[in-house]
């Protein structure tokens, strides 16, 4: 019922793009309210209701027009959804005109907005016309993006375009992708929508090159429409038809404009440093050490997605639920980090660098990749080593930036035990639990947790029992209580079921982590065989598997795809099984790299050779001057093992020791894979077994009982190795 005891009135569906203008004190400005509703008709999906339509017409246009709940009475007769209240109040020598715009079916207000014109109303239109803007579009484009005109005049087109901005403020590019599409669906004539289709795509592209197609067609169709740009508009639009020419010594100058003339336009920012960043171009140069220099300064990428991350410390978004991690491959924060870099065609040549410092700054020397192992080749110098420290602490001093600007994001709290962690601080562990206890999300929750075991295998390996009974017991309870949503939460899991030890858990998960990426005949195989081969068995199952991938690549694949096959995956569980077991047949293709080398001497007994291959790595190991937490397990293992199998105890445990002794320093991102997880249970195993034929019987004990601990519950063929490390560790 009605206030006054009546029935409510029968319901209307209402046009929420029919608009009532009611003007108060219209006798004191006339044609105020004419020239609102000239503004609102700039858009062609809205509708003014005319005074003829309106059975008290005359009121409506009067000094004492309808206010309240009798302008929603009047509006909702006529059909509208809106109507608009414009208010003119003089100030000084101008006139102040607010706008009041007001759902006419609940009597709320959706938008006010104010602006000021000359009390005659002269020269008011462009006043009047963003008045009526900022009331249909409240929540508008941000004033960085320098629009001089909105590019459209279709209201669905400008509300999508409005609300992919506000995504793209909040980093969400998947929604402002489709917001833009929705956008120009509306108006296939939108420049502003193609342009920062375009842009959003460019940044999608490093992650889903599927994408880089659709940033094409987008660029080309803002480039065509240039005259409906304003100038920036059309800087941004150039560049990104260059960058998609693969020509970035054309585009990174133009964002490099675009962030001089606006410094505080983050996505100015982010594009400039996405440009720099990707561009691996090397050219000659003869003031170089080595002869050779990167186009683009990595140093100048890296500030400037500091600069970008300052501005909007969500700009790392884009790279997916493991996010973080591209930030610290981006910053160089591993102990491997290398950077590729080719020629300008016709020539094909490709160059690696490690990262160095040069004063406060980052820099690469490239090589010519058949080079880069070459004894000749200049040593990784110390400047290599202390770079690594400075990366680690730069992007603790981002983390903790990140943390400060959302302190109730677990993301960030992560970000921070991250960097915490690879800067050696126990720390990091305390971090992470907070930031566990503050996740919702399953993912999130999965994450963080697999990445509290890692960390406490890290910080406690060898002698912190109780921390490694905390990792077992979490990822256990982790192992039970997931079941894999996707392939990245299959990769996690994975990886803690080959550090307790469950081959066979292992190799189902990674079957689901990676059969899209070989053919389907070899989609169970081929992952199991993997999972298998880094636990070093069991010797039944790598048999079969290599048995059925073999007659699968033979039946079903041709001479090429079967070679391409047999060599990155086949050759790789054939390394990552030895030396406990050897394949039937080695691929030939594996011959020619340091450990392909390694592992065709193996197989075929050669033993001599396999010394010499051994001493070969070591070579190009010290020359590089990789630190020991920059050496992976899958392979260091592997190669100590087959040292200590050719009795060369003390050489295989110089081998393998700096790098278990320095876990605490590896990222936990480098062990969060079956072949490094399994690899890294092995070498402790190995660790223990060495120490104890030395008479270290300290650190004997230590390490079996370390095993001991992860391993108490594993698949029942590594129930005798168990049961060794337990009477050694007492």
């Amino acid at each position: 019922m009605n206030a006054d005891g009546g029935a409510p009135p029968p319901a209307i569906a209402l046009d929420t793009t029919r608009v009532l203008v009611i003007a108060g004190d219209e006798g004191a400005t006339p044609g105020l309210r004419r020239l609102m509703e000239e503004s609102l008709m700039r858009w062609r999906d809205v509708a003014i209701v005319e005074e003829r339509e309106l059975a008290d017409g005359s009121r409506a246009a009067s000094g004492d027009a309808p206010g309240g709940a009798d302008a929603s009475r009047v509006a909702r007769a006529a059909g509208a959804g809106r109507w608009l209240l414009v208010e003119p109040t003089r100030r000084g020598d101008s006139l102040s005109v607010r706008g009041v715009l007001v759902d006419a079916s609940s009597d709320s207000t959706l938008a006010t907005a104010a602006v000021r014109v000359a009390p005659t109303l002269a020269g008011a239109e462009e006043a009047l016309a963003a008045l009526a803007d900022s009331l249909l579009f409240p929540a508008g484009v941000p004033r960085s993006r320098h629009e001089e005109r909105p590019g459209t005049r279709s209201r669905p087109a400008r509300q999508a375009y409005a609300a992919a901005h506000r995504a793209i403020e909040a980093w969400d590019l998947a929604r402002a992708d489709s917001q833009l599409v929705l956008a120009t669906g509306h108006d296939p004539q939108y420049a502003q929508a193609f342009l920062w289709l375009a842009q959003v795509r460019s940044w999608e592209a490093r992650r889903t090159p599927r994408a880089t197609l659709g940033w094409r067609v987008a660029a080309e169709q803002a480039a065509r429409a240039g005259e409906r740009l304003a100038e920036r508009e059309r800087l941004r639009a150039a560049a990104l038809l260059a960058l998609a020419d693969d020509d970035a010594a054309r585009a990174c100058p133009l964002f490099e404009r675009l962030t001089n003339s606006d410094r505080d336009d983050f996505t100015a920012w982010f594009a400039l440093s996405d440009c720099l960043l990707k561009d691996d171009v090397v050219v000659a140069d003869a003031g170089s050490p080595t002869g050779w220099r990167f186009r683009s300064s990595y140093e100048a990428g890296l500030r400037a997605f500091e600069r970008a991350f300052a501005l909007q410390p969500m700009v790392h978004r884009p790279f997916g639920g493991d996010s973080f991690e591209h930030v610290q491959r981006v910053f160089m924060t591993s102990g491997n980090s290398i950077r590729s870099g080719r020629a300008m065609p016709p020539d094909t040549a490709s160059f690696l660098a490690y990262p160095s410092s040069q004063g406060d700054s980052l820099r690469f020397l490239p090589v010519p990749s058949a080079r880069f192992a070459d004894p000749r080749t200049p040593a990784r110098t110390e400047a290599v080593n202390a770079s690594l420290l400075r990366q680690r602490e730069r992007l603790h001093r981002l983390a903790a930036a990140w943390r400060a600007a959302y302190p109730s994001s677990p993301d960030a709290l992560e970000g921070v035990a991250i960097a915490l962690d690879l800067l050696g601080n126990a720390a990091a562990l305390d971090s992470l639990r907070v930031a566990r206890r503050m996740a919702v999300d399953a993912d999130d929750a999965l994450r963080l947790a697999s990445l509290e075991v890692w960390l406490r295998v890290k910080q406690a390996t060898p002698s912190g029992a109780g921390s490694l009974r905390e990792a077992r017991r979490l990822a256990d309870s982790v192992l039970r209580g997931h079941e894999p949503a996707d392939r990245r939460e299959a990769r996690t899991l994975a990886a803690l079921a080959a550090l307790l030890g469950r081959a066979n858990a292992a190799a189902a998960l990674t079957e689901i982590a990676e059969a899209s990426d070989v053919p389907p005949a070899l989609a169970h195989a081929a992952p199991a065989l993997l999972a298998y081969a880094a636990l070093g068995g069991p010797a039944d199952s790598l048999r079969r598997y290599e048995a059925e991938m073999d007659r699968a690549i033979r039946s079903t694949l041709s001479a090429a795809e079967g070679r391409t096959i047999r060599a990155d995956w086949l050759a790789r569980a054939a390394f990552l099984a030895a030396p406990e077991h050897r394949f039937a047949a080695i691929p030939a293709s594996g011959a020619g790299s340091l450990r392909g080398d390694l592992l065709s001497a193996w197989s075929a007994g050669d033993l001599p050779r396999a010394r010499r291959a051994l001493a070969t790595i070591r070579g190009a190991r010290e020359r590089a001057g990789v630190r020991a937490f920059g050496v992976t397990t899958d392979g260091l293992y592997q190669e100590a093992a087959m040292l200590a199998v050719l009795g060369d105890d003390d050489r295989a445990l110089a081998w393998l020791s700096p790098t278990l002794d320095s876990l605490r320093f590896v990222s936990p991102r480098v062990l969060a894979e079956v072949a490094y997880a399994g690899s890294l249970a092995r070498a402790m195993v190995l660790r223990a077994d060495l120490e104890r034929r030395a008479g270290n019987a300290a650190a004997a004990r230590a390490w079996s009982a370390a095993v001991a601990e992860l391993w108490a519950e594993p698949d029942a063929w590594l129930q005798p190795v168990v049961e060794r490390m337990r009477s050694a560790a007492r």
